[in-house]
């Protein structure tokens, strides 16, 4: 993490719904102990970012956004954006996403094994990280050995 302080505005997720494929309903699980929010990563973004052409050529679509999400998750390790615009942008398409079963869990071949749902939100961070050296003295006999 660089020194300094940030302020961007980053999407969290969390699990709502779960089930089985032929389930009728979704179970509930947003009051399960272990579901928390978190800051989404590549695994929800690379949906929603996707990259255009072939071999060298290879880019994202929008290169600007992808190149200020970087810079961020250089800075602070997290994936966010400075205008809130763009957050906004890519919030409704998780949510497009998402509806669409685009983070079912799958298995090895690609069976759908599960049927999932998630809540997403977008939040501004505002993170501030300092560096500080303070030089220590070695006591006596350590210095001799």
């Amino acid at each position: 993490m660089i020194p300094g302080t940030y302020d961007f505005y980053t999407i969290e997720f969390r699990t709502a719904f779960k089930g089985d494929p032929g389930a009728k309903e979704l179970k509930d699980v947003r009051d399960e102990p272990y579901n928390n929010w978190h800051s989404v990563g590549e695994h929800f973004l690379a949906e929603v970012m996707p990259w255009v052409g072939k071999g060298n050529n290879r880019h994202p679509r929008n290169q600007r956004d992808h190149d200020e999400m970087y810079t961020i998750y250089r800075s602070c390790s997290y994936f966010g954006w400075p205008k809130l615009s763009v957050a906004m942008e890519y919030y409704e398409r998780l949510l497009k996403a998402d509806a669409e079963g685009a983070f079912d869990y799958r298995g090895t071949y690609g069976d759908l094994s599960n049927n999932v749902r998630h809540d997403f939100r977008v939040v501004r961070v505002v993170i501030s990280f300092s560096e500080e050296v303070t030089p220590i003295t070695l006591p006596e006999t350590a210095s001799k050995t």
